[in-house]
């Protein structure tokens, strides 16, 4: 896109308003505005002299040389490039990248090396004589034409930093390395070793809303409780089953709760049947038919 950086932005060119946002930065002693002799760069050259702002033209295709000739003259120890195309570069961004390049003392530094800065935030920090030697030695066209990627394909030859930005935080991680968010993991749960103090974990209290087959086994595991038997009649069999059968010791089986009484129709009144000598009194109770000639001892309960 030819004269992008003329296109109007909030009624001024847009290098207008990058050059704005840059004139904040603290750490930025000078600013040149390195273009091409190329005819369609004419306006852009024009409009930096209407702004105030040191122009340099150079070779059209070979940018590492266009930059090497424009430093030559300065006397800088370091260059800070950003494209023209970017307009919404962060100034405070701008000044913790120099602070972190300093500190580290690095021949080449950016926050591009690994993306976590959102696309157009890029900026780049190199040392003059290392891009005096990038000038020397590069050979591909595309070193040539993308200035610094001679330096940033050799990390064992130039001390090479990123500065990465931190999660969760408002500013740029400047100790370069890599600041993510601590992953916290649960303990995880293991037998005590021989010798070692063992821990004890809670249960998790039962709530009202239980199980069926919890209810199932709490009531097979209640205690019998056998109601008191008044005077004149005789204790409750203890071999008595629920099924209203006849009472057989070798059939019947032990309580698992108190006697209940039974509603169906046709069935004997108790689930129990009672140690009686009256013949009426047995057949109520185990369900022998009452006009049947039965002896006390027809309920098997009897001794």
């Amino acid at each position: 896109m030819p004269g992008k950086v003329l296109a109007p932005l909030l009624g001024r060119p847009m290098i207008a308003r990058h050059l704005e946002r840059l004139a904040r930065a603290t750490r930025l002693d000078r600013m040149v505005v390195v273009t091409s002799t190329d005819p369609g760069d004419d306006a852009l050259a024009a409009l930096c002299a209407e702004l105030g702002v040191e122009c340099f033209r150079g070779s059209l295709d070979d940018v590492l040389d266009r930059f090497h000739a424009a430093l030559a003259g300065l006397g800088a120890d370091h260059c800070v490039r950003l494209t023209a195309d970017c307009p919404l570069a962060d100034p405070a961004l701008i000044d913790a990248l120099v602070e972190f390049h300093l500190a580290g003392n690095y021949e080449y530094s950016s926050n591009c090396e690994r993306r976590t800065y959102p696309d157009g935030l890029d900026a780049e920090i190199v040392r003059v004589d290392v891009l005096d030697r990038a000038w020397r030695e590069a050979r591909e066209r595309s070193d040539r034409e993308h200035v610094t990627t001679y330096v940033r394909r050799q990390p064992a030859v130039f001390r090479i930093g990123g500065m990465e930005k931190r999660r969760r935080s408002r500013g740029p991680a400047l100790d370069g390395r890599r600041s993510r968010r601590p992953r916290v993991r649960p303990p995880r749960l293991r037998r005590p070793l021989p010798g070692e103090p063992g821990v004890r974990l809670a249960r998790r209290p039962r709530t009202r809303a239980q199980p069926a087959r919890d209810r199932r086994d709490q009531r097979r595991s209640a205690p019998v409780v056998a109601d008191p038997v008044p005077a004149g009649r005789a204790a409750p069999c203890l071999n008595a089953t629920r099924a209203p059968k006849r009472c057989s010791p070798a059939r019947s089986k032990p309580f698992r709760s108190a006697p209940r009484r039974s509603r169906r129709a046709g069935r004997s009144t108790l689930t129990a049947c009672l140690r009686t000598t009256s013949h009426a009194a047995a057949a109520r109770t185990c369900g022998t038919p009452t006009g049947t000639s039965t002896s006390t001892t027809s309920c098997r309960c009897a001794p």
